[in-house]
């Protein structure tokens, strides 16, 4: 069975702001974006190391040969 598609509406609004609460917004975004990508590459230090262990390969290996045949 394939998957259904429905629209998508995106409904833009222009923000009336004061120039001060615009540089607190943009300071905002740019330490969000920091601690976003500060995140991703821990975890991506994290899961690169896990799949480097025997651990994790031994359980993928099991769960391999548990799932049914297709």
């Amino acid at each position: 069975m394939g998957k259904t598609t429905t629209g998508n509406f995106v409904v833009q609004f222009r923000l009336i702001a004061e120039p001060f609460q615009i540089d607190v917004l943009n300071k905002r975004m740019e330490i969000g974006r920091k601690i976003y990508n500060s995140i991703i590459t821990i975890v991506g230090k994290q899961y690169r190391e896990m799949i480097k262990t025997n651990q994790y390969r031994n359980i993928k290996a099991e769960l391999k040969d548990s799932l049914p045949k297709k």
